[in-house]
């Protein structure tokens, strides 16, 4: 199977890619990667929007590090163990404790 995107993440309107067009939002991982995609300020909104929206977020290995550049509640979930460390700090922030 080939997949190729017809838009990029950066040249569209938000709403091309929101929850009133998709069930899913998948946040991929792959260390750098996920770095880059966890810091835009874009991807956090679109994260939040989904969740407000009641829909689902998967996120892929260190793609979880968008829950907490997001500002998500403190919730189980699942990473690659090189983004342990950050995401356990994250729980002591402000933000990330919903208890």
């Amino acid at each position: 199977m080939r997949i190729q995107a017809d838009v990029l993440f950066d040249e569209g309107d938000l709403k091309l890619f929101g929850p009133a067009v998709y069930d899913v939002l998948i946040v991929p991982g792959g260390a750098k990667g996920a770095e880059t995609i966890s810091q835009s300020a874009q991807v956090q909104q679109l994260v939040r929007e989904y969740l407000e929206s009641n829909k689902y977020v998967g996120m892929i290995c260190a793609g979880s590090l968008t829950a907490l550049t997001a500002k998500l509640p403190t919730q189980p979930l699942t990473s690659h163990p090189s983004v342990q460390n950050q995401l356990d700090k994250g729980k002591s922030l402000p933000f990330g404790n919903s208890n």
